[in-house]
């Protein structure tokens, strides 16, 4: 079992090392080997899976050390690997999505100049997460989380001539690294309290703590911050649209099972401190609850049908965050699984409709796209259809959960419930409003020219700068490849997903089928949430018929504005212009960071460099030294006369003050 685990994170790893080192002869060949390696990581965990199957459940929780880093002073960093039923749902689903992730990028990328550049790229990002996931304690923790976010700056950036794609990839790695610190600095409270970096070691000591000790949820606060900048949850959220700027097939793996889902793993990770820490796992029920609201209302106004779905995983996230943190473990690890096959589902879908407008992706612009894309449009609208919660795809039966176990929780917790369902009512609005615009209404220009068997063409524009052509290093592959419909790997791609998110509901049926409950118990085992939140005929099936009828009403609605009655969105606009402004523009986010945050820093560091910098390292502290070094070297070569008699002459003088010296000091 260990070796079959161990090998799920060397697959990826030698995958990037094959692929950087041998880029000049691999040509597209890169491809299929990036491919090759993250489907044979998957097929080991599936191995892991089974071994650990085989055993009891109480030895369900196995350590395994390849190496001792550093074990001294109490510092106890070592390379160790924790397998568990957590961590190996974890490694089952992101190199599941991930192969098929990579079989959609062997088209889709067929044509850039860097793909053997974006697959070494994409393998590292997959053995950055795995080693996040596998990990057995905080110093590996810290790695894989560092790693993460440096894989997904390349990513992100990787079209690089883009002002637009460097930029968004540095926002994302900034925030990502006040992320990293916060998660750092709550790893050193957690080391001083425990004294040991081992995640078993911490756990077993975590019920001799008194409930809600400060240093201890200092701590615990402090691993939040991490989690929601990774997870992009508020205010450390606004890296996530801009992340759109990368590759498609990016977004959906950045945004489905990877990247995002992070910071949901280490809250569930993290369970026994938490549960002694209810003051911080509060601040994240309450944080996801926020974020999921926020996002949803930010996502009916986006026109980018990249930004529509990059706002729904992030309002979806949400749900997950407010799930754990509120003790529904199972729930919000069941709505991880599920959300990761159809939000990978709608980003590979919203590829091929942005490869048939040649890489346009203003929904404005689109339409009549239904019987164009039959293949596209009927797996995206698989995808929406679990997105809205609408029965019987995958996304009803988890979100429903996580809504039915908090509930669950009374109080208080109510409202994070309300707020809930709330949420889900605008993400079937604005789910069914990406679809009617996209695939319904008159056919665009592209819809028609696909109709009669061609496709747009992407533009060429020359950079005014240096005459290299961007668009063909950066864009858009040739019509043979680019949709759904016409490139069988895309095509297998999404089918295999649009299975996943029709079926993988059925997993966790309220008093029918428990596997997901039944399968993490073992990692859960003691929590004095698990059982009392599990599934439960009053609050489970009453939480599924008004999902399913909030996620019908919004559809409904949705219909009404876009497809039957078409103007009313405009009306709406203008009746509501403020509400509209303040939505469109994602709630000022980004400007009040911009004010409170960037500026403030970009203007102290302005008078650091223009007065201490200038002032006093550069003309004092630089200056002066050499000034002295010169005035000194000015007046050695002074004495450099070159007569014999001065030399000797100072030479005398030199042994006489010494001897005078040691005379006084007898």
């Amino acid at each position: 079992m260990t070796t079959a685990a161990w090998i799920v994170l060397a697959l990826p790893l030698a995958g990037t090392l094959i692929i950087s080192l041998g880029y000049r002869f691999l040509g597209r060949a890169a491809g299929w080997i990036g491919t090759l390696a993250i489907a044979g990581s998957f097929a080991a965990a599936v191995v892991t899976f089974l071994k650990l199957q085989d055993q009891a459940q109480e030895h369900r929780q196995v350590a395994a050390t390849l190496y001792d880093y550093a074990n001294t002073v109490g510092v106890d960093a070592k390379i160790t690997i924790l397998i568990d039923p957590l961590s190996v749902l974890m490694i089952l689903v992101v190199t599941g999505v991930s192969t098929l992730i990579h079989l959609y990028s062997v088209t889709y990328m067929a044509s850039d100049r860097g793909v053997a550049r974006y697959f070494a790229y994409l393998n590292f990002f997959v053995f950055s997460m795995l080693l996040l996931v596998l990990a057995g304690n905080f110093f590996l923790l810290i790695v894989g989380w560092a790693f993460v976010g440096s894989a997904s700056y390349l990513l992100i950036s990787f079209w690089f001539r883009r002002q637009t794609a460097t930029r968004a990839g540095m926002k994302a790695f900034i925030i990502n690294h006040v992320g990293d610190i916060g998660l750092t600095l709550g790893v050193f409270f957690l080391f001083k309290h425990f004294g040991t970096l081992d995640y078993l070691g911490v756990f077993e000591q975590a019920h001799t703590v008194s409930t809600n000790n400060g240093d201890l949820v200092a701590g615990m606060i402090l691993l939040l911050v991490g989690a929601f900048a990774k997870s992009a949850q508020m205010p450390l959220h606004t890296w996530l649209a801009d992340a759109m700027e990368g590759p498609t097939p990016v977004s959906s793996l950045i945004h489905a099972a990877t990247m995002v889902t992070a910071g949901v793993y280490l809250i569930a990770r993290m369970w026994p401190l938490f549960e002694v820490t209810p003051a911080a796992a509060n601040v994240g029920a309450i944080v996801g609850c926020c974020t999921l609201v926020v996002a949803a209302t930010i996502a009916l106004t986006q026109t980018d049908i990249k930004r529509v779905i990059a706002y729904s995983t992030m309002s979806q996230i949400g749900y997950m965050v407010m799930g754990v943190s509120s003790g529904a473990y199972a729930a919000g690890m069941f709505h991880f699984m599920t959300h990761a096959f159809f939000k990978a589902l709608l980003f590979m879908g919203a590829g091929s409709v942005i490869g048939a407008m040649a890489g346009v992706q203003d929904m404005n612009k689109m339409g009549g796209f239904r019987k164009v894309l039959p293949f596209t449009f009927v797996t995206m609208l698989i995808g929406s259809l679990a997105l809205a919660g609408i029965p019987p795809f995958s996304g009803f039966f988890s979100k429903d959960e996580i809504l039915a176990d908090v509930a669950q929780r009374g109080g208080w917790h109510w409202a994070l419930v309300v707020a809930g369902y709330f949420a889900a009512f605008l993400t079937a609005i604005y789910a069914f409003r990406l679809m009617f615009r996209v695939f319904g209404g008159k056919k665009v220009p592209e819809a028609e020219e696909l109709a009669h068997g061609h496709l747009a063409h992407a533009e060429v524009h020359t950079n005014p700068t240096d005459g290299e052509v961007e668009d063909t290093d950066i864009g858009f592959p040739g019509p043979e490849h680019y949709i759904a419909e016409r490139a069988l790997p895309m095509k297998v791609a999404m089918g295999v997903l649009a299975l996943l998110a029709t079926i993988a509901g059925f997993l966790q049926i309220p008093t029918v089928t428990d596997e997901i409950h039944k399968f993490l118990e073992p990692t859960f085992h003691g929590s004095k949430y698990y059982d009392s939140l599990g599934p439960s005929d009053s609050f489970s099936f009453i939480g599924m018929a008004v999902g399913a009828a909030i996620g019908l009403a919004g559809i409904f609605i949705a219909w009404q504005i876009w497809s039957k009655r078409p103007g009313t969105s405009t009306v709406i606009l203008n009746r509501f212009k403020p509400a509209y402004t303040l939505l469109f523009n994602k709630w000022y986010f980004d400007e009040v960071i911009d004010y409170a945050v960037v500026r403030p820093t970009a203007w102290v560091g302005r008078f650091a460099q223009q007065t201490f910098e200038r002032l006093f390292i550069n003309d004092a502290l630089v200056g002066g030294t050499s000034l002295i070094v010169r005035a000194g070297s000015a007046a050695v070569r002074a004495a450099q006369s070159g007569l014999l008699r001065s030399y000797a002459a100072m030479l005398l003088l030199g042994l006489g003050g010494v001897a005078l010296y040691f005379l006084l000091q007898s």
